[in-house]
């Protein structure tokens, strides 16, 4: 037969509760007030709709950007939320899952149509994606540009250094081809440096003459 009475309909749903599920409600178990089932079972609906709200939650958080677009992962929220969660709720978890750049222009909308503003944010990480890319070329043109500045400068520095030791050698050169050359008090270089020890005459040279016995006598 059906029970009709809130305090017979009370009995019958305490009755069939798991224990784990009476220890949230405990309190309306203990004072159940003048209509303890109406009370009991909207308690009941309420915590199931919360852990289920918090189970959607979860899973949403967990649900990233990657390659959708906006209106994408909003249609994919809004499949997996079900009637189980309200617009606002749902709008805050989809901006978090958004680009922080984003989520700045978006902040500035006065939009309540989720999917109007899905719309927006589309475009936004149109241009956004547009602009990156540009700005990606150009610093790989520059880049470029920097590094084949670099190179030249580095030839230009080995060439000058290239050209000043081969000065430099070639002054070294000359220097010492004029000391072995040039005569130094009339006496060739060797005979300057060497004396009488000399093995070499290198003309013109005085020694010759000074070292030549005197015919006078």
């Amino acid at each position: 037969y059906k029970i009709k009475s809130e305090a017979g309909r009370f009995q019958a749903l305490v009755g069939q509760l798991p224990y784990q599920v009476l220890t949230q409600i405990a309190g309306s178990v203990q004072s159940p007030g003048p209509v303890p089932y109406t009370s009991t079972k909207e308690k009941l609906i309420a915590i199931y709709s919360q852990s289920q709200e918090r189970r959607i939650l979860r899973l949403l958080e967990q649900t990233q950007l990657g390659d959708m677009t906006p209106s994408q992962l909003l249609r994919q929220m809004q499949n997996q939320a079900g009637t189980a969660m309200s617009d606002g709720v749902l709008r805050t978890v989809w901006l978090r899952a958004l680009p922080q750049r984003v989520r700045g222009i978006l902040a500035a909308i006065e939009q309540d149509d989720l999917d109007k503003l899905a719309t927006v944010a589309d475009k936004v990480m149109e241009v956004d994606s547009n602009t990156s890319v540009h700005a990606v070329r150009d610093t790989d043109g520059d880049r470029l540009a920097r590094l084949e500045k670099q190179l030249q400068d580095l030839h230009e520095q080995f060439s000058a250094l290239a050209t000043t030791i081969e000065r430099s050698n070639r002054g070294r050169s000359r220097s010492r081809n004029r000391d072995q050359g040039a005569p130094k008090d009339g006496y060739c270089y060797y005979h300057h440096k060497f004396g009488e020890k000399a093995t070499k005459c290198k003309k013109p040279c005085k020694w010759e003459t000074t070292s030549q016995p005197s015919t006078n006598g």
